[in-house]
């Protein structure tokens, strides 16, 4: 639906974007079966995935603040703003699954990276370049 509301033809970018999506629809799918089937159990490399997740999304937001900062898209500040509001976010996401989480259930690193990946910043850093792009072709 994406592909046709914006109206571009089809390339390798959006082919691998779509690729991606599959993969990580299949992939939330098959751990919700696992979890399931072993009522209630998470796989057992799921919080080593968490990990990684979350260290690629920080490593992808340096590289859009970057990215967005040195096309003066968004100012410096404001590019410093909306991280600081993401930690902010997350900070308050971690301290919540601590303080309403059993202790030792879930270990800081694993609640570490799903705060990370939940809350949102990597669409407000680029929605500057996309509308950009959006601009020049």
């Amino acid at each position: 639906m994406c592909l046709s509301l914006v109206g571009r033809a089809w390339n390798w970018l959006n082919g691998l974007n779509w690729t991606r999506s599959l993969i990580l629809g299949l992939g939330g799918a098959a751990v919700g079966i696992y979890t399931g089937i072993h009522r209630g159990v998470p796989p057992p490399l799921l919080p080593e995935i968490l990990c990684v997740l979350a260290v690629v999304k920080i490593a992808t937001v340096i590289v859009l603040v970057r990215h967005v900062g040195k096309r003066r898209l968004l100012s410096w500040s404001r590019l410093a703003v909306i991280v600081g509001f993401w930690l902010l976010t997350f900070g308050a996401l971690l301290a919540t699954a601590l303080s309403l989480l059993p202790e030792g259930r879930i270990s800081l690193a694993t609640l570490a990276a799903g705060a990370a990946l939940l809350a949102p910043v990597q669409g407000t850093v680029t929605a500057p370049l996309a509308l950009h792009l959006n601009r020049v072709r």
